[in-house]
């Protein structure tokens, strides 16, 4: 498609975002669609090398996008061990799972805290900015 590169991209950004997602087409999809809308992502595939990323990670980081439900570690377990660590990001859970699932892994469904998969691109970078302009919007 001609002009894409200089189509108005309205849930673009410059922020970093940690995407943390164990399936490997759908982690590539969320990094690659993020990138291509001036994210700066850093992708991994689970909890630990998340942990690692952050710690190695100068600079501040905006969003974590993390799957709820992933060996090891589950989402929910991640981010309190990134608070542990100091980040105070927002984070966005991804997940296939129905509501009383979500309960189980201690994530309460709500629209601004979860992104149903599969989902399309555009629903990805809406959430992410939705997410990330309400923390700069006053009051």
């Amino acid at each position: 498609m001609k002009g894409i590169e200089t189509a108005v991209r309205p849930h673009s950004g410059e922020e970093t975002i940690l995407v943390v997602e164990d399936d490997d087409g759908l982690r590539r999809l969320a990094t690659t669609v993020l990138s291509l809308n001036g994210y700066r992502v850093i992708g991994v595939a689970g909890g630990d090398e998340a942990i690692e990323a952050a710690a190695a990670h100068e600079g501040s980081i905006q969003l974590v996008l993390s799957d709820v439900t992933m060996p090891r570690m589950s989402g929910l377990q991640l981010v309190q061990r990134l608070r542990e660590l100091g980040l105070t990001a927002p984070t966005i859970f991804m997940s296939g799972c129905g509501d009383e699932d979500l309960a189980d892994h201690g994530v309460i469904s709500t629209p601004d805290t979860l992104l149903s998969k599969p989902f399309m691109p555009d629903a990805l970078l809406e959430r992410v900015r939705t997410t990330l302009d309400r923390l700069t919007r006053p009051g």
